[in-house]
């Protein structure tokens, strides 16, 4: 992971004035926004359920999950499902005194978390697409080094678009504006094009 500075040379090069903190705030951003379109950041990680717990903290640091590709417990593939859905599929599956069982479903109620249902102990696999956490501090290393420009376009035109800044320059982050839109449109029809055929999504009740 590589801190949020990184990038800072690359934005403040057309915004000298403009403070660290306030360009540090639109590369997390223009990141979130790029990795929600893009979904290129994936992550494989497993982690124990030592108790029959609902929800679990996932170990993804600075990170959002905007969708489950695969989830595994001990062995056995889980349906991603939306918790509405599942309350209908196990009524009173988070009260707590639903009994223990072998999970058939993930769903994520709250950001960092996931939950199982039904629940048990054992060991969760995950495959999620990510994007950075709105309070991130760090990025992943590749959206860095091979999306650092992207990124830095995105937050060069908020930086110069802002309404109270003495460095602003709304004519010129227009044009950044309007690059980093064509941007997020190609990596969007560029996932797309590559989910046709994706696996079952839980959409978080938070976004």
């Amino acid at each position: 992971m590589r801190p949020l500075e990184d990038l800072l040379p690359r934005v403040l090069s057309m915004a000298p004035s403009c403070p660290s903190p306030i360009a540090e705030g639109y590369i997390l951003e223009a990141a979130i926004e790029l990795a929600g379109k893009a979904l290129f950041w994936r992550e494989t990680d497993s982690f124990d359920i030592s108790a029959p717990d609902y929800e679990v903290l996932t170990p993804f640091p600075d990170a959002t999950i905007v969708k489950i590709e695969d989830a595994r417990f001990d062995g056995r593939k889980l349906e991603p499902i939306d918790p509405q859905r599942l309350d209908d599929e196990l009524p009173g599956w988070q009260s707590a005194d639903a009994p223990e069982g072998a999970p058939q479903f993930i769903t994520q109620l709250r950001p960092g978390t996931v939950s199982v249902a039904p629940r048990t102990r054992g060991k969760l696999t995950l495959r999620c697409v990510l994007v950075p956490s709105i309070d991130a501090r760090t990025l992943p290393d590749f959206m860095v080094t091979d999306h650092g420009i992207d990124i830095g376009k995105g937050a060069i035109a908020r930086v110069l678009m802002h309404p109270k800044g003495e460095w602003a320059n709304p004519q010129v982050g227009g044009l950044y504006l309007a690059e980093f839109q064509s941007i997020l449109v190609r990596s969007h029809r560029k996932a797309l094009k590559g989910q046709q055929n994706a696996p079952l999504r839980t959409k978080p009740s938070f976004l």
